[in-house]
């Protein structure tokens, strides 16, 4: 069988030496930081290569891959694609032509 304790307290009030020291309302310490260093910005450098011959579109080897009502896509013998937009319809047939 267990027991049960029950404890009161009562809360008694401190000396008056103890509570004059803890209300005093002396300055607080002044804290600094230490000073920040910022570095200027950096621009990065721009360098324009010249594309290789792999890199540039061949029209004369390029065959249509695919066409819808507003662009014709292609592909060259380098597997570049090359999509063809226009703003009216250009992949239609007009009077059956």
């Amino acid at each position: 069988m267990t027991a049960l304790t029950l404890v009161i307290g009562f809360a008694v009030p401190g000396e008056a030496a103890q509570a004059a020291a803890v209300t005093s309302r002396d300055a607080a310490p002044v804290v600094t930081s230490p000073a920040l260093k910022f570095r200027a910005p950096t621009v990065p450098e721009v360098v324009v290569k010249k594309p290789s011959k792999s890199q540039v579109f061949d029209q004369s080897s390029a065959t249509v891959t695919s066409r819808d009502e507003f662009s014709t896509t292609y592909k060259d013998a380098n597997g570049l694609r090359q999509v063809v937009l226009s703003t009216t319809a250009v992949n239609v047939k007009k009077a059956g032509k």
